[in-house]
């Protein structure tokens, strides 16, 4: 569906109505009939809102760029007038001022507002009637996961991760559990430059083209209700293998074994064909390994097993395709934890070897090809998990020496 609008923003209600700026047209913010092309002005406003949003309690949000504010109303009371909700009249880089304010989300469960500040290359947080944020992505963040570029629009999905237009990188990139990837404008084929998104109950994507004058919209993935869509299979059957997320959205699986001992081959996933792809091999078979994207795109692979415990490491470059051999970690270790640190180092800890159970962390250091030996954990374990922290931290939970454990410790 291709509707022709002169807009710079949608927002798509829970009612799948559509409700879109029309300041060059009617002035104020407009309402798209449901199966309809015909619209509806809400209200009037003499400055353009470059992003529009609807909460539950029929709020109008409203950022205005050229005030580097956003602004809110009532539309239940036409009387109410426009408050104050982020950002001040003076352009600033600080935790209560904006740049060039573009994209708006207001979290349905706690009211939090999440701006896309465009001119500060960041995306801001502000809790519930607070007039203080704190950067979530982009510029100024202690992990910087992903580089923006004036983001224009942001949204959180069912599960509280976020979609960003990136727009002077030509592309619309997500939030997951491992980081961020690029979903639409990836790699070679940037898109014509977009501005905002939106979703509909459906899962649908709908986005505006400022350039074209158009709003497209893109059949996706359900975002708000939870089932199970089969995919392409594997070209190899395995387990014990990894899965990794690259920053351009693919899967890297790497390794593993079927019965025929432990692989080394790797396969890529393309989340938008559902197609697997053969990758080059790395240089020895492995299973009960960890694999790690790491900050420059590229994927660390640790240890593992092959008739013996691996202490080898090596390196897939997503640019090239390539594996290349990495120094080797102090102990031979499988099932052990990998994880990235705020400061782009890894953090490997625990596992098992041929002496037994490990106590022992090691960090690797991508700039110098380099591990250093870390304090030990109080106790040996394996099987277990490492969570990095919002603070910095990393939580390593349970895992087995010689029984169960409950056990946690923290590393910082």
């Amino acid at each position: 569906m291709n509707t022709s609008v002169n807009s710079s923003s949608v927002f798509v209600s829970d009612r799948n109505e559509v409700y879109f700026d029309s300041y060059s047209t009617v002035g104020g913010v407009s309402r798209l009939e449901l199966n309809s092309t015909h619209s509806v002005q809400q209200i009037q406003q003499c400055q353009q809102c470059f992003d529009i949003f609807l909460d539950s309690h029929e709020n109008l949000f409203c950022s205005i760029t050229v005030r580097h504010q956003v602004l809110s109303r009532s539309l239940v009371h036409s009387w109410n007038p426009f408050i104050i909700v982020a950002g001040t009249a003076s352009k600033g880089s600080t935790a209560t001022t904006l740049s060039s304010p573009k994209g708006i989300f207001v979290d349905p469960s706690n009211g939090d507002l999440f701006v896309a500040d465009c001119g500060n290359d960041r995306v801001q947080l502000f809790r519930s009637e607070s007039l203080v944020a704190q950067t979530a992505v982009g510029n100024k963040t202690e992990n910087v996961t992903y580089t923006l570029s004036c983001p224009s629009s942001i949204i959180l999905d069912a599960n509280k991760l976020l979609f960003i237009v990136d727009s002077i990188n030509e592309r619309i990139i997500r939030q997951t559990p491992n980081g961020f990837s690029c979903i639409l404008g990836c790699g070679s084929s940037p898109m014509s430059p977009p501005t905002t998104i939106a979703f509909d109950s459906l899962g649908n994507l709908f986005l505006v083209n400022q350039t074209s004058h158009q709003l497209i919209k893109f059949p996706l993935i359900n975002t708000k209700s939870a089932g199970w869509v089969t995919t392409g299979n594997m070209n190899v059957p395995r387990c014990q293998h990894t899965a990794t997320m690259l920053p351009d959205g693919k899967v890297l699986v790497t390794g593993g074994q079927n019965g025929a001992g432990s692989l080394n081959s790797v396969e890529l996933y393309d989340l938008s064909t559902g197609n697997w792809t053969t990758a080059n091999s790395m240089s020895v078979g492995r299973q009960l390994h960890t694999a790690t994207t790491l900050s420059n795109g590229k994927v660390l692979v640790t240890g593992g097993w092959n008739i013996a415990t691996l202490d080898s490491t090596e390196l897939y470059d997503p640019s090239t395709g390539n594996w290349t051999t990495a120094y080797s970690m102090s102990d031979a270790r499988i099932e052990h934890t990998a994880t990235m640190l705020s400061n782009g180092k890894v953090l490997v800890t625990g596992g098992q070897n041929d002496r037994g159970y490990l106590n022992s962390a090691e960090i690797y250091d991508p700039s110098t090809d380099s591990w250093t030996p870390a304090n030990n954990m109080s106790i040996s374990r394996y099987q277990h998990t490492a969570t990095m922290l919002s603070i910095g931290k990393v939580l390593v939970t349970g895992g087995q020496n010689g029984g169960y454990l409950t056990s946690a410790e923290s590393y910082e």
